[in-house]
């Protein structure tokens, strides 16, 4: 049986003595927003796992291959968030692939960071006039190894059952297998959607 999780918010008094940025880097009649493991009370297992670790000085780096982790981590994703993660997928090393980003992904949601670290030009367009939008309502950062390559402008179309693809906007000249893996991205949002590929595609 899964132990209840504790999410009474301590007081502010509490919160403020924290040494974090957050309840410490700004005046005190400053509110910051309660947000997940930042705020409510760390479990009790992992306050146990950490007294004991301090109780032995075991301080030093952790090992690069924790036993077990991959497995605890995909039931722990399975139980609370219902997701679904493959723990091989997680031991393997890093590869850069495509991907298509949520508009609230935190990589671009600094407007002035994802400037300098990628000079990409990207705003989210839902608050204005459509004639003023250069990318879309809800249009999708596309992420490609390790670079910021572009914009996907789709919408679901439940009626037709069908993800429409409006543009997809190049920053830079794609490849043919960028061209792929993009449209590879959007075949899987429209499975993931519940929805039919479009059959004919904006590029």
């Amino acid at each position: 049986m899964i132990a209840p999780i504790d999410l009474r918010v301590p007081p502010l008094a509490t919160l403020h003595a924290r040494r974090s940025l957050k309840w410490d880097g700004y005046p005190s009649d400053v509110l910051a927003a309660t947000v997940a493991e930042m705020d409510f009370p760390v479990a009790a297992p992992i306050t146990a796992s950490l007294h004991a670790a301090i109780d032995r000085h075991d301080l030093g780096y952790a090992q690069a291959h924790i036993p077990r982790f991959a497995e605890a981590l995909s039931g722990f994703a399975a139980r609370r968030l219902g997701w679904r993660v493959d723990p091989e997928q997680l031991d393997r090393s890093f590869t850069g692939r495509a991907a298509l980003l949520s508009p609230l992904d935190r990589l671009v949601f600094d407007r002035k960071r994802m400037t300098d670290l990628f000079e990409f030009d990207y705003q989210l367009e839902m608050f204005k006039p459509a004639a003023q939008r250069r990318w879309g309502y809800w249009a999708l950062p596309i992420l490609y190894g390790d670079r910021l390559v572009g914009k996907l402008d789709a919408t679901a179309d439940r009626r037709a059952g069908v993800l429409r693809v409006h543009a997809i906007h190049r920053d830079v000249p794609f490849t043919k297998a960028m061209t792929a893996a993009v449209r590879h991205e959007v075949t899987e949002l429209a499975s993931w959607l519940g929805l039919d590929p479009d059959p004919d595609p904006a590029t």
